[in-house]
């Protein structure tokens, strides 16, 4: 995303904020804050996909959010699936199209989450319908 972002200023077909210093002072801020209770707080790390998330907003390349509501095979694979920089080439400049969409769907989704929702709500379920009694 970083050379793709350089890559796009270089052309001309992007320019940084003119206020870079305030941005950059911002996003500390913002970092410091949600990492100041951390026990091991010593400096702040940032999230590799909120960073990819905005790099990939400036660029145009970021999946609409009306993309993943109408899409909910999409926005399962995009929000439980493992992180796939393919996402990030479904729309936008050099955006893949469809093969994007075919790598990302390569990919299985870990069903654990949801098999965890579901163990998590048969504990409060009369014993009658517990799976051991199926």
């Amino acid at each position: 995303m970083q050379a793709r972002y350089f890559a796009r200023v270089l052309s001309g077909n992007l320019q940084p904020p003119k206020d870079l210093a305030k941005v950059i002072a911002e996003e500390k801020d913002w970092e410091e804050y949600w990492t100041a209770l951390s026990p091991r707080h010593t400096e702040s790390h940032p999230s590799q996909v909120l960073y990819l998330d905005a790099l990939a907003r400036e660029l145009g390349c970021l999946l609409p959010m009306r993309s993943l509501i109408t899409n909910p095979k999409l926005f399962v694979q995009v929000w439980f699936g493992s992180f796939n920089p393919s996402a990030y080439r479904i729309v936008g400049p050099h955006s893949l199209g469809d093969a994007a969409l075919a790598d990302l769907y390569s990919e299985p989704v870990e069903h654990r989450w949801f098999m965890a929702r579901k163990m998590s709500l048969l504990r409060f379920m009369p014993s009658s319908v517990h799976p051991k009694n199926e």
